[in-house]
């Protein structure tokens, strides 16, 4: 380019590119966070188990009576920490008692 006159590209000259390749890697930073984050996402989904549970009417019963003595908490929540407290031997048996 020397040879011709022109002048040789300097990519520290050029404001406007300097700006675009800026905004692109911004973009691409934002986009492979945005993947990472919905990879985590989907991998606690994996994670998650979701059943249907059918009570007996004294079980439905004494679920409900620590709903009502818990406000805020939906039937689900207090089965999903039953759940989470829950310890078991080899045998199958529960070790410890359930406290909410």
């Amino acid at each position: 380019m020397s040879t011709t006159g022109r002048a040789v590209y300097d990519p520290a000259e050029d404001g406007e590119g300097a700006a675009w390749a800026d905004e692109r890697e911004e973009r691409r930073q934002g986009a492979a966070l945005r993947r990472a984050m919905w990879g985590q996402e989907r991998q606690g989904a994996r994670d998650e188990l979701r059943a249907r549970v059918w009570l007996s009417a004294d079980a439905s019963r004494q679920l409900r009576a620590v709903v009502a003595g818990r406000a805020g908490l939906s039937p689900e929540q207090v089965l999903a920490q039953l759940a989470d407290r829950a310890r078991v031997d080899d045998a199958g048996a529960v070790l410890d008692p359930f406290v909410l």
